[in-house]
């Protein structure tokens, strides 16, 4: 079975990263509104009351929950504890000692803001959404942000990257059995198995024709 990867290890990092940000897209991103905090207060301690706040702007962007052992930056939090009245500080025990209530905070804030799991509805909904998306670009890495966007707009929760790249894969992998049904219809059967002869190993080769061909046209 082919591994389900459209990434690179850099493409990777840099997409599952909480990078620090600047103010204004800490202002677009972590701003919260007078409905969030009234809903904040109601929790007690100010380790809470931060934590809270930080997983619910984190499920709105970038689309994700705070998962354990994961860094958020600096200016992020000190931005989120100066609207809830915390010290900064106080996030480094939420986020070490809290893992329950870490994840009870995340099923409370998708039943009260409206958020969805990613569930098998999900998948398929995301999955007929993104195939003719994938007709149209062959980038792994674009595909992945699209579905990162699309996810957000829908106010999925977004599962781990690898979630998220085996879906990516698979919508591509779907796109390019269309492209290929589209563009081999009407040919007559002798240009079929022309084709067909590109993607079969011969002997004493550890590639298809269509790889070398491949190969070599980008080594022109």
């Amino acid at each position: 079975m082919p591994t389900r990867k459209l990434l690179s290890e850099a493409q990777r990092s840099r997409l599952s990263a909480l990078p620090g940000i600047g103010f204004r897209e800490l202002a677009r991103h972590r701003t919260l509104s007078e409905a969030d905090l009234l809903y904040v207060s109601t929790r007690r301690g100010a380790a809470n009351r931060l934590g809270f706040a930080l997983q619910l702007c984190l499920l709105r962007y970038p689309g994700g929950p705070l998962r354990s052992g994961e860094t958020v930056p600096r200016n992020i939090v000190e931005f989120v504890a100066s609207q809830v009245g915390a010290d900064p500080d106080v996030f480094e025990y939420y986020a070490r000692e809290r893992d329950t209530t870490r994840r009870e905070y995340v099923a409370e804030i998708a039943r009260t803001f409206g958020f969805r799991t990613f569930d098998t509805q999900a998948y398929r909904e995301l999955s007929r959404w993104l195939v003719p998306v994938a007709e149209n670009t062959d980038s792994g890495e674009a595909l992945v942000e699209a579905l990162l966007e699309e996810m957000r707009r829908r106010q999925i929760i977004a599962p781990a990257l690898y979630a998220v790249e085996g879906l990516a894969w698979e919508a591509r992998r779907r796109a390019q059995g269309r492209v290929f049904d589209k563009l081999v219809k009407g040919l007559p059967e002798e240009r079929l198995e022309t084709l067909d002869s590109l993607l079969v190993v011969p002997e004493d080769e550890d590639e298809t024709l269509l790889n070398s061909l491949r190969r070599l046209d980008f080594a022109r």
